[in-house]
Order: structure tokens, then C-alpha cells, then sequence
């Protein structure tokens, strides 16, 4: 049995395809990496007040979040590829970084809300982290399944 690997994608159009798979990427590590660059403004905005080790402690525990969903989102996402097809794996994996970035924006503060705050905060993470989680390699195999044949 003789397989078929390339699309019928000229030089240029691996390249421009290979540029869009890298800002695919970029962007969603830059919403994902926008939760710890913005640490200090976070803690205060979505976490008790009460005692500061407990708020960076439930700060990071909000962030580790994202990485321990990785996996799941890899096999979600793997899942989806393969049934789906790639494309729609990586237009929903962006959307599912995107998205929940802005719902943060729009997320209420632990002052208004109470303890709902950091529990709301954790949802949208966990999202982007599933999302994240299978963005890369769905990126690889595409481009892996659409490279010109040599």
C-alpha cells in the first residue's frame, strides 16, 4: 500500500502556509503567557485579599491549571484532528485561547462577586489550556500532511 504524503502546495505557498501556522502558534502562546506577565494586577483584581501567600498561592494554582489541562487538550484536540481534519482543529484551537482572554477582560472582580471571582477566572484557563494543549502538534502534523512531497 502506497501512501500520499504533500499537497500540491508550490514553494511559496508551504512558506506562507508555514508563517500562518507560526503566528497561529505565537498568538495563542501570547494570550496564554498574558495571565503571568500580569500577575500583581490579577491577584488583587480576582483573589482574597485576606492573606497575601493564599492569593499567590491560589494565583498559581489558576495558572498551573492551564499546564495540567495541556495533555487533555492534546488528546481532545488529536481526537478532533484526525475525525475533523486539521484546519478545524486549528481554527478552534484559536478561538479557544482567544475567547476565554477576553472573557477575563470581562469577568468580574473578587470585590463584586466574592469567592465566584477566582472559580471564573479558573474556567477560562482551563479552556485555553486544553486549547494550547492540542494547537502545536495539530500545527506540526498539518504541516507535516500538506509539506510537498521531496
Amino acid at each position: 500500500m502506497e501512501h500520499k504524503y504533500g499537497a500540491d502546495l508550490n514553494g511559496k505557498q508551504f512558506i506562507l502556509l508555514s508563517i500562518a501556522l507560526c503566528t497561529g502558534t505565537l498568538i495563542e502562546w501570547y494570550d496564554f503567557t498574558i495571565y503571568s506577565q500580569l500577575s500583581s494586577t490579577i491577584t488583587e483584581v480576582f483573589f482574597p485579599p485576606s492573606n497575601d501567600a493564599a492569593q499567590q498561592l491560589s494565583y498559581w494554582a489558576v495558572f498551573a491549571l492551564g499546564f495540567v489541562a495541556r495533555p487533555l487538550g492534546s488528546i481532545l484536540f488529536g481526537h478532533i484532528g484526525d475525525s475533523r481534519g486539521r484546519r478545524v482543529t486549528l481554527l478552534w484551537s484559536i478561538l479557544c485561547v482567544s475567547v476565554p482572554t477576553i472573557l477575563v477582560g470581562c469577568l468580574p472582580t473578587y470585590h463584586q462577586i466574592g469567592i465566584a471571582a477566582p472559580v471564573l477566572m479558573a474556567l477560562p484557563r482551563l479552556v485555553q489550556g486544553l486549547a494550547v494543549g492540542g494547537e502545536f502538534g495539530s500545527a506540526i502534523v498539518y504541516l507535516f500532511e500538506t509539506a510537498p512531497a521531496h
